[in-house]
């Protein structure tokens, strides 16, 4: 139903014909690595924001990162880079896994460079999440967003497989592909 009238509009409205064209086009040259390097990139951003004095900042930052992690997941499952799925996974447990909590005996045996590690990673990927919701554990805001980037993920799979029914699509695939 929407994918007749995105067709239909299309073909009244040759602006937004060349528009879509060029759109799908730049969505079938994004590649893994920009998705990854995007996401990696506004993720720090986020995360040396969130210790800063400026709150602007911070919140502008944050909802860069949001965005372009939900459009990255988006577009990765538009283009079914199955990659990205494990790319997300580590981006959101593997912290989890190296930050290390600085008490008992098990602290003395720790090395310096778990301790530099883990200091970084909590700076950074734990701070952005602590910042926003303090009394809420950074373990299970990680899995919350890594739930709902794999919904999206999934809905740009289902994307893909409507857009094929479209005129358009199948057009400028056509001509991307020629």
């Amino acid at each position: 139903m929407i994918i007749r009238d995105i067709d239909s509009f299309a073909a009244r409205h040759p602006a937004f014909s060349r528009y879509a064209k060029e759109r799908i086009a730049v969505f079938h040259d994004t590649g893994l690595g920009t998705n990854i390097a995007c996401c990696t990139a506004a993720s720090l951003a986020a995360g040396f924001f969130s210790h800063g004095d400026n709150s602007i900042l911070f919140w502008a930052a944050l909802a860069v990162m949001l965005a372009v992690w939900l459009f990255s997941s988006l577009l990765a499952g538009f283009l079914r880079q199955w990659l990205f799925v494990f790319f997300s996974a580590l981006y959101f447990v593997l912290p989890q896994i190296l930050i290390l909590p600085p008490v008992g005996d098990e602290s003395a045996a720790m090395s310096e460079t778990q301790y530099f590690i883990s200091d970084i990673l909590e700076y950074i990927w734990a701070g952005t999440f602590t910042a926003v919701f303090p009394y809420i554990s950074y373990i299970t805001i990680s899995y919350i967003l890594f739930g709902i980037y794999i919904l999206i993920f999934f809905a740009g799979v289902r994307l893909r497989t409507a857009a094929k029914h479209s005129g358009l699509y199948c057009k400028a695939r056509l001509e991307q592909l020629n």
